[in-house]
């Protein structure tokens, strides 16, 4: 199970961080305590790659 979170840090400092939960991906089976071990954003298209202790690596895009 992996989360995905957008975060914003604002130049002021009176103003609190802002963390806004968006996904939560469940694609992996976990082994050994351990589900998705990594994930990757692609450069330039709205995809996101894990690679998880079931030896996959999967595709995730919206």
């Amino acid at each position: 199970m992996a989360y995905v979170f957008h975060g914003m840090v604002y130049a002021e400092l009176n103003q609190n961080p802002l963390i806004v939960p968006l996904e939560i991906l469940r694609g992996h089976t976990t082994s050994n305590g351990r589900g998705v071990l990594d994930c990757k954003l692609h450069p330039r298209q709205p995809w996101l790659f894990t690679a998880g202790s079931d030896s996959l690596i999967k595709l995730y895009c919206h």
